[in-house]
C-alpha cells in the first residue's frame, strides 16, 4: 500500500512513479533507472511505429478520411471537458441541484482574461502564449480569492 501512496502523490504517470519506486527500493539507483526505462520503452516504441507507418501513408485518401473523421471527435472531446471544467469551477454547490449558485470571482476572472485576449488579440493582432495567460490567470485569481 506504500508504493501506491508514493506513486500516486508524486507527479506523473502512475505506472512511471511506481516503477521508479519500486526499482530503486529494490535495486537501487541502476534499478530505479532500469525499471523507468522498462516501462517507457514500450509506450515509445509503438509510438514511433505508428509515426513510421502515419508519414509512410498520410498521403493516403484512406488516412485523410480518418483524420478528418477523428477531428470533430477530438473538437467534441475538448468542448465537453471545458463544459465540465467550467461547471465545476464557476458552479458552487454543484452536487446539490437545489443549491446551484455561481462563483462571481471565477467569472469575473473569465470576463478580465476574455478582455485582455480580445484587446491582445484584435488590438495588437498578436496571440498570447498559453503560459502567459495562466500567469495572468494566476495573478488575477490571487488577487480577488
Amino acid at each position: 500500500y506504500n508504493f501506491i501512496g508514493v506513486s500516486e502523490s508524486t507527479p506523473g504517470a502512475i505506472s512511471l512513479n511506481l516503477a521508479t519506486f519500486v526499482g530503486t527500493s529494490q535495486g537501487g539507483a541502476l534499478g530505479g533507472i532500469i525499471a523507468t526505462v522498462a516501462v517507457v520503452i514500450p509506450s515509445f516504441v509503438i509510438i514511433l511505429l505508428i509515426m513510421k507507418a502515419y508519414t509512410r501513408f498520410n498521403k493516403s485518401k484512406y488516412t485523410k478520411a480518418i483524420m478528418s473523421g477523428i477531428q470533430p471527435v477530438v473538437l467534441a472531446l475538448i468542448l465537453v471537458t471545458g463544459l465540465f471544467i467550467a461547471i465545476n469551477n464557476f458552479a458552487v454547490n454543484f452536487g446539490d441541484w437545489n443549491a446551484i449558485s455561481l462563483d462571481y470571482r471565477a467569472l469575473l476572472i473569465m470576463g478580465i482574461l476574455g478582455a485582455v485576449l480580445l484587446v491582445v488579440n484584435v488590438g495588437f493582432k498578436k496571440f498570447l502564449s498559453p503560459i502567459i495567460l495562466i500567469i495572468i490567470s494566476a495573478g488575477i485569481g490571487m488577487l480577488i480569492y
